[in-house]
């Protein structure tokens, strides 16, 4: 059935394509120029992101763990993390842009800060925060015992 052959071709064709009105459906590329993966990083750091796609960039957004640490619409992308009132540990940089057409990526990275604050220390806590005696049995959180 030549018919049959022609639709399943036009039908693949179709799942390449954009959906109409909109040109193409990838979002932009995105590289993270400073800090780079797994950098230790200190005082105040100028996070330097460089993002392209054909149909023009629409905005960067940078996330530190979690939280937005700035958004900018026109390149250079740049956003200051000042490290001083950041916890030392390893922190997770999220990058997120998209195009005209309302494509988006994502770019995710780890960095280890160094001169911030100092992470709490576990033996600051309670005594008996981590005791399994001092729980009350219909806490979710306590362990079973056995009897």
């Amino acid at each position: 059935m030549p018919g049959a052959a022609l639709l399943l071709g036009l039908a693949a064709c179709a799942r390449r394509m954009p959906p109409p009105g909109k040109p193409e459906t990838r979002g932009p590329e995105i590289r993270v120029l400073v800090p780079q993966e797994g950098d230790t990083v200190h005082d105040t750091l100028r996070v330097q992101v460089e993002a392209t796609d054909s149909s023009g960039v629409a905005w960067v957004r940078v996330f530190l763990d979690q939280n937005l640490l700035g958004a900018d619409s026109s390149a250079p992308y740049e956003f200051l993390w000042p490290l001083a009132q950041t916890v030392d540990t390893v922190h997770t940089l999220r990058v997120e842009a998209a195009d005209r057409w309302d494509n988006t990526s994502r770019r995710r990275l780890w960095v280890v800060t160094r001169g911030g604050l100092a992470p709490p220390r576990q033996d600051s806590l309670p005594p008996d925060t981590l005791n399994p005696d001092t729980l009350k049995e219909d806490d979710p959180h306590a362990p079973h015992k056995k009897n």
